[in-house]
């Protein structure tokens, strides 16, 4: 797969590769425990976690093991989120994360779609994949509105830190061609 050309443009998003000054930005969702809830990650504690992962969404662009992508309004260029594409062998695997004054305006649902059916584009690409907990409602509505299918339950799959020390359940959802 190739590297994804951003920005990408919704109605209402500018997906852009994520820059240094977005530190504050993503320090502000990360270290919300209720973003965080359901997440692979526990909340941030210092503003240097987030430096360090934006060091880190550099690195994975350059050795093209991930492709991270800033979410920000299209009338502003303020990060309020994250969605993140994993290359797989026959497709990618999506991840993505919403600061919690943006939920609820459909805007993860509208960059989720838009990421999909531009890596549905690309040759390579068969499918494009994300799980999320059972128990995260939000997110299995945010991958049926944008066009995904649930394909079953994965047991003990997800580490999930913030609810439990054993591996949780996860829903897969994928769309394909």
């Amino acid at each position: 797969m190739q590297a994804p050309q951003p920005p990408i443009r919704t109605d209402r998003l500018i997906l852009r590769r994520p820059v240094r000054d977005d530190a504050a930005a993503v320090f502000s969702y990360s270290s919300d425990p209720l973003v965080t809830r359901l997440l692979t990650f526990p909340p941030s504690t210092d503003i240097a976690e987030s430096r360090a992962f934006l060091a880190r969404c550099d690195r994975m662009w350059s050795d093209g093991s991930a492709f991270p992508l800033g979410i920000t309004l299209s009338d502003a260029d303020r990060l309020i989120g994250m969605i993140e594409l994993h290359p797989t062998d026959h497709g990618v695997e999506l991840g993505y994360v919403l600061a919690r004054a943006y939920w609820g305006n459909g805007y993860m649902p509208e960059a989720v779609r838009a990421v999909a059916d531009w890596a549905l584009g690309e040759p390579s690409v068969m499918r494009v994949s994300a799980y999320c907990d059972v128990d995260n409602a939000a997110s299995q509505r945010v991958l049926e509105k944008a066009g995904f299918s649930p394909e079953g339950v994965l047991h003990r799959f997800a580490d999930v830190p913030n609810e439990s020390a054993e591996p949780r359940d996860a829903v897969m959802y994928a769309r394909w061609r």
